[in-house]
């Protein structure tokens, strides 16, 4: 069993990083879950019925999408680090209700999704951090991936891959026990996550980001002492290094994309996703009309690139839910992952606009380079 890394103990409160504007919440959003055959339970509806007594019933918790980070034009690299936490808190308590009621299927992928922006956004510091502070927090929030990750590969897994087949095919019966099996691994999942946000492990994860971001402890460490000018540099400055850094990785490693395997497809896809984020976490330091075709490129291929891996992990998940099953079973969950992946194959080679999506986002130029101001 993986043992938590060790974390110094902070104040909790949470205050608007200095170089971060303040922005109102998004309003938080609902859904009906309706076309998904194996729904979640506990899902909202836009109306809570009334009870017995004609009372309204308390509306299920819903999903939250954090609002674009908004860095004033003279926030320091320091700034964007610590508003980047703060809104990485903001976002996992938006959705940790949601999460733990299994109101709908969107919560966990947001909370994972603000987890790995995190994760992703402190690498991009670590040159200037020390590593003592640093590892044990990717540590962590390694842990909370993981513990996110089944509830939603299973969602997504009965959402896009086994839906659409059922749809088409709903007399199948092999079909609809392997649904009803994946349903079963879902709940777990589900589980699993709702445990994990009621852990101590998780609370003091968030108590030690919360301190870190407002006492900016980071500073207290000797081996920073050289790293403090970067530190205390303009963040768009910051912000064009390391977004040229993961520009160059993503164009060296996409130049073979004509001959590449699927590991190296994965990796490329990795590498675009980070990227991405990083554009994201500094978008408000340039021009919007610069930023928003880069964006644009890169969601393509996301899209074209998350097809093919979304279909790869459903084909895992099924030859788990194979390999836990014996005899009769075993036989009907085999066929019917086979119709699955029969299905989707021709109709993901037909719709992939991978090579038209790298062409349009190598012919980008780079925004960074503009020296003007938003």
């Amino acid at each position: 069993m993986e043992t938590a890394a060790r974390l110094p103990t902070f104040s909790t409160r949470v205050t608007a990083a200095e170089g971060a504007e303040s922005v109102p919440c998004q309003r938080r959003r609902r859904f009906r879950d309706t076309d998904t055959r194996c729904s979640m339970a506990g899902e909202g509806t836009a109306d809570a019925p009334a009870d017995m007594e004609g009372r309204k019933a308390t509306p299920a918790p819903t999903w939250y999408k954090a609002p674009a980070l908004k860095l004033r034009p003279e926030a320091t690299a320091e700034d964007a680090l610590a508003a980047a936490i703060g809104n990485a808190l903001a976002h996992w308590s938006g959705n940790e209700a949601c999460v733990i009621a299994r109101a709908h299927p969107e919560g966990v992928h947001q909370m994972r999704v603000a987890t790995r922006r995190l994760r992703s956004r402190l690498a991009l510091y670590k040159p200037l951090l020390p590593e003592a502070d640093v590892k044990p927090v990717q540590k962590e929030l390694k842990w909370l991936i993981s513990q996110l990750g089944p509830a939603r590969d299973w969602d997504v897994f009965l959402q896009e891959t086994w839906q659409p087949v059922a749809d088409v095919l709903p007399e199948e019966a092999d079909l609809a026990l392997l649904g009803e099996k994946a349903e079963r691994r879902r709940n777990k999942g589900y589980g699993k996550a709702a445990a994990a946000l009621a852990s101590r492990r998780y609370r003091e994860l968030g108590a030690h980001l919360s301190g870190w971001a407002t006492e900016r402890s980071w500073r207290q460490a000797a081996d920073v002492d050289e790293a403090h000018p970067a530190l205390r540099e303009p963040a768009r400055a910051f912000a064009s290094r390391v977004i040229e850094d993961r520009h160059d990785t993503v164009v060296t490693l996409g130049r073979s994309l004509a001959d590449m395997d699927a590991e190296t497809r994965h990796k490329l896809r990795i590498q675009i996703k980070k990227l991405r984020y990083a554009v994201e976490f500094f978008r408000s330091l340039y021009s919007e009309d610069a930023v928003k075709p880069f964006v644009r490129a890169l969601s393509s291929l996301q899209d074209s690139l998350g097809t093919m891996n979304d279909l790869a992990v459903a084909r895992d998940l099924m030859d788990d839910l194979c390999a836990r099953s014996a005899g009769r079973t075993r036989a009907r969950l085999a066929f019917a992952s086979g119709v699955i992946v029969g299905w989707h194959l021709p109709r993901m080679a037909a719709a992939s606009p991978l090579n038209g999506s790298w062409a349009a986002f190598e012919q980008l130029p780079p925004f960074w380079d503009d020296k003007g101001t938003v």
